[in-house]
């Protein structure tokens, strides 16, 4: 007696513009943006101050852990019917199966789930016909094929957003500038990885440009990715040599950086210690042994201090800074500050081991 009824619901569902298909769709797209949310709830910081956390950091911390983990395992007990409505949407309401694209990418990355990943962004601009979209998925196909170890793909990809951003910047800078930046930020990485540091370096700089041009009208939005383009210039620089250039641009960052830990000590002096760590590393090769030394003992002090609320995050760092602290103090003839250097780091790995 039920074969005809599913029969019948079979055809329905394949009926072109069927208002229940485009229900189911809608509600998956709703439930995998929530779980999406509570992955990350940072990412959404008025709908993270609705959630009513502790004020107290280590409890926060606790109820955030539990969230992102409760999301994950709801995102994974209902993969199939998402992916199933996605393909659902990609034949009726391209913009519902975007959404769903969009909100997946975060669990699909966690679960290292890489070729379905590729798969939905390489669908989703086959449905895409507005060019900003098209620009934009083709932006996240890039990444995605990189991840996979298709640099020819990623490459071909993120070149052929970067053209299609420029012109639509030529026409609205305002609202597309920020889209060529970031672009380029992207295709320099990918450069880099392929073997190209002079490419790479090229778009740096470029994007380094984009972003100061972009922090002159809006300082708060902009220069906090002025200050993290001259950290990666900086590392480009020194791989090419140019230790000069290097040290310029790394001291830029880290006083940048600076600037912003004072108001917001929690978001950005992760990043003065890295500056800092990396800056180290730098004086070290310039021959800078005392410069170095003053570098990396206060990234280190830095990197303590966070790991007392946050161990998990940072001992790691810790390890790392102790670990470039002994070969400064070895270079520097200081066998025994370097070898109680190294037991700390062995002891750090002892207790995560």
């Amino acid at each position: 007696m039920l074969d005809p009824v599913r029969e019948y619901a079979a055809e329905l569902l394949e009926r072109e513009g069927n208002p229940f298909k485009r229900e189911v769709a809608e509600h998956w797209a709703r439930f995998t943006a929530h779980q999406d949310f509570l992955l990350n709830p940072s990412q959404a910081p008025e709908d993270y101050a609705r959630l009513n956390l502790p004020s107290d950091a280590r409890e926060r911390q606790e109820d955030l852990a539990r969230l992102h983990d409760d999301a994950y395992a709801a995102l994974r007990a209902e993969e199939a019917n998402i992916l199933f409505s996605f393909r659902w949407a990609l034949r009726s309401d391209a913009v519902t199966a975007e959404r769903i694209a969009t909100e997946m990418m975060d669990y699909l990355e966690i679960d290292d789930k890489r070729q379905t990943n590729a798969w939905m962004a390489r669908t989703t601009l086959e449905a895409c016909t507005a060019p900003e979209f098209r620009a934009k998925w083709l932006n996240i196909l890039g990444n995605r094929l990189s991840e996979l170890g298709d640099r020819e793909g990623a490459l071909k990809a993120v070149l052929e957003a970067l053209e299609i951003y420029r012109t639509l910047a030529e026409k609205h800078p305002d609202a597309f500038l920020l889209d060529v930046a970031m672009t380029m930020n992207s295709l320099s990485t990918m450069l880099s990885e392929s073997g190209d540091p002079e490419g790479a370096l090229k778009a740096a700089q470029e994007a380094l440009e984009i972003y100061r041009k972009l922090a002159v009208k809006h300082p708060e939005a902009f220069l906090p990715d002025v200050a993290k383009t001259l950290f990666n210039l900086g590392n480009m620089l020194s791989e090419l040599g140019d230790r000069e250039g290097a040290l310029k641009a790394a001291k830029k960052a880290l006083e940048m950086y600076r600037k912003f830990a004072e108001k917001h000590p929690e978001a950005f002096l992760p990043y003065v210690a890295k500056t800092l760590n990396n800056l180290g590393n730098m004086l070290l090769e310039s021959g800078d042994r005392e410069g170095a030394l003053k570098a990396t003992q206060e990234a280190l002090e830095i990197r303590r201090k966070l790991a007392e609320k946050h161990p998990e995050a940072f001992l790691p760092d810790v390890a790392m800074t102790l670990n470039n602290l002994g070969n400064v103090l070895s270079e520097s003839g200081d066998r025994e500050g370097a070898l109680k250097a190294a037991q700390e780091v062995l002891e750090i790995y002892r207790k995560r081991a």
